[in-house]
């Protein structure tokens, strides 16, 4: 079955950054995302959320935008855009560092960035935002023994069934590192579908629970990113193309 494609986000920040980014592709500033959304609309594209993707025979025309880790600048510079525009997106949240920050970035050498809390997921899913599990302590899945595993994927779920009411029906896998093991626990714990990130080894198209996402990174040139849109972005990657992708970014 034909599925939209599913775009993978972190950050939407207004520029320049405080101290600035170590991964400065998981940041688009807002006037960026902004243009982004306003091509979807002009190109007559619908934004689902993942699990209305997941769901039988999902709309032709539609896109699927995730965002990773619930930070607060979801809330403050990627919700208004979207709500202007009635539009929809996923937000994977770890259930057990909300309201606090990203550590695992910061032990990495990233920047802080503040994580929603309770009150906040709510209010968002009350507006039509999905809010979805990022598992419970963002931890390195395949890594971990089957206990921690249950913990992580399980446990995650039922932290957000607690604070929303209902289960999240969808599991977004940290770092895009899936295995057997944890496919398994993912279907186990009850999600209905599951994402990864496009060229992760255990990201297969067409499995539910290991559906790989596509980067929307700044940057990037119209053309690369209606490729993104058209589902034929992985084939286009596979192909050498003698740094003509690069020569393309930047070009509008």
């Amino acid at each position: 079955m034909s599925r939209p494609p599913i775009l993978m986000l972190h950050h939407v920040e207004p520029g320049p950054l405080d101290p600035p980014p170590l991964h400065l592709n998981s940041y688009l500033t807002r006037a960026d995302f902004a243009g982004f959304l306003d091509d979807l609309a002009a190109r007559g594209l619908r934004t689902l959320t993942c699990a209305e993707a997941f769901q039988p025979n999902p709309p032709r025309r539609s896109v699927v935008l995730t965002f990773d880790d619930g930070c607060r600048c979801f809330r403050d510079h990627a919700f208004p855009e979207l709500q202007a525009r009635g539009m929809t997106a996923t937000l994977y949240v770890v259930s057990g560092a909300l309201g606090g920050t990203n550590h695992w970035d910061r032990a990495a050498g990233e920047r802080t960035e503040e994580l929603l809390g309770a009150d906040d997921l709510r209010t968002l899913a009350t507006a039509g935002i999905e809010i979805a599990s990022h598992s419970r302590h963002h931890r390195d899945l395949p890594a971990c023994s089957d206990a921690e595993l249950a913990e992580e994927i399980a446990g995650s779920r039922a932290d957000l069934e607690a604070l929303l009411g209902a289960p999240p029906q969808t599991f977004c896998y940290p770092y895009g590192h899936v295995d057997e093991r944890t496919h398994a626990a993912a279907r186990a714990a009850g999600y209905g579908a599951a994402v990864s990130i496009h060229a992760q080894p255990g990201a297969r198209p067409g499995d539910p629970w290991a559906w790989p996402r596509l980067i929307l990174n700044p940057g990037e040139s119209r053309f690369e990113r209606r490729l993104k849109l058209s589902g034929l972005y992985p084939l286009w990657s596979r192909l050498p193309r003698l740094g003509i992708l690069r020569r393309l970014r930047g070009r509008r």
